[in-house]
């Protein structure tokens, strides 16, 4: 069995499960084709953000709680391993389902579906299985089964965009990564990522670009993959922190690793073509793309020199490379799980006792001591009396 990284991830057979599968998952993302794509605010008035607070919410895992794409619906897995859906403005359940396997991912498809990802024992390793759920009629779908995984490997995190249908599924364990594409007909490929550990992918809403984490050389880093599957390394010392649309935010990062900087990014127009990306298989070779200030070894691992970028990094900046704007400066620094942006642009930094709205300068109380949850389209605070509060 082909080893991704000594004694860690074992690359195994990944196995189609149904006939006819990729036509399912393609309608649940088909329906939301005609949806305008969110808008990054401009210069209108910031509006401030105001959580959504639920109760009784006892989750088996704090990962295992998802917000929909317009925060009108909650999901999460409670501690009997049953899958508990419910509607935010009446708090009812809509849906509740029993968990056969063991839950590792939950995430959202639009807001009537959900991709629910669960393991089971294979030998010494185990079998990642990755299967979507219809609330409204109740099915569920096995889409495939990822064999042959080292026993800490899981669902890091499955990005899509539901108007190219493409979807990168990111699986990792402590040390490192393997992701997937699922291209625009369905044909599943691995993505060829020079080797890098990576630890978080985003994908934009029409441009086919997929901006993604890694750790190398002792810092995390930002890249981007191309619709041509060149890798471009975009900012050093960096951290995804959210991809709106096609704009993608992150955050500088400071030599302990805590968020210093938000900045705002977008591509290249001619880099974000849905046609050329239909017909390129994410399997290809994926050659690395470096700018100024970097270079590459011979495992495909990318560095940098003084100036710690490899492409448009300056605030303000446009150009062939992108334009990249400076957000929001944060007073204290302080680790990327901390800071979220908003479906609408704001930059909040959660602190001991309030999160603090950096676009309105306003302070929004949260109960002391509650627990932040990483998730990429939500900010959602656990208390260990079940409360739960969100922003979106």
């Amino acid at each position: 069995m082909k080893r991704l990284t000594k004694n860690l991830i074992y690359l195994g057979v990944i196995t189609a499960v149904e006939v006819g599968v990729f036509a399912h998952y393609n309608q649940l993302l088909s329906i939301a084709k005609n949806t305008p794509v969110a808008a990054v605010p401009a210069t209108a008035k910031p509006v401030q953000e105001k959580p959504t607070t639920l109760s009784g919410i006892h989750p088996l895992q704090p990962n295992l709680m998802a917000v929909s794409s317009d925060g009108q619906r909650f999901a999460y897995v409670d501690q009997n391993d049953k899958l508990i859906a419910i509607d935010v403005a009446t708090g009812k359940t809509l849906y509740s389902l029993q968990l056969l396997m063991k839950p590792a991912y939950l995430s959202w498809i639009r807001n009537d579906s959900l991709f629910i990802g669960t393991t089971v024992p294979d030998g010494n390793l185990q079998d990642l299985r990755l299967s979507t759920l219809t609330l409204s009629s109740g099915q569920l779908r096995l889409i495939h089964v990822f064999a042959g995984y080292a026993p800490d490997a899981t669902f890091r995190n499955v990005t899509f965009s539901p108007y190219t249908n493409d979807v990168y599924v990111l699986i990792a364990s402590q040390s490192a990564s393997v992701m997937y594409h699922y291209d625009t007909n369905g044909n599943l490929n691995h993505v060829h990522l020079g080797g890098r550990f990576v630890t978080h992918a985003a994908a934009t809403a029409t441009t086919a670009i997929v901006y993604f984490q890694d750790f190398d050389l002792g810092t995390p880093n930002l890249l981007m993959l191309d619709t041509a599957g060149n890798i471009t390394v975009l900012q050093r010392n960096a951290a995804v922190l959210r991809v709106i649309g096609n704009t993608l935010y992150f955050g500088k990062l400071d030599s302990q690793g805590n968020v210093t900087e938000v900045d705002r990014y977008i591509a290249p127009a001619d880099l974000g073509n849905p046609a050329v990306a239909g017909s390129q298989a994410a399997g290809a070779s994926g050659g690395l793309t470096n700018g100024p200030g970097s270079s590459s070894n011979s495992s495909g691992n990318s560095s940098s020199g003084s100036s710690g970028t490899a492409s448009a990094s300056s605030s303000g900046s446009s150009g062939a490379n992108g334009s990249t704007t400076a957000v929001a400066t944060l007073p204290t620094p302080v680790p990327p799980s901390q800071v979220y942006i908003t479906d609408k642009g704001n930059v909040l930094v959660l602190g001991t006792s309030s999160v603090d709205d950096l676009t309105t300068k306003e302070q929004i109380p949260v109960p002391s001591g509650a627990q932040s949850v990483e998730r990429s389209d939500a900010l959602i605070l656990l208390s260990s009396n079940g409360t739960v509060q969100f922003f979106t």
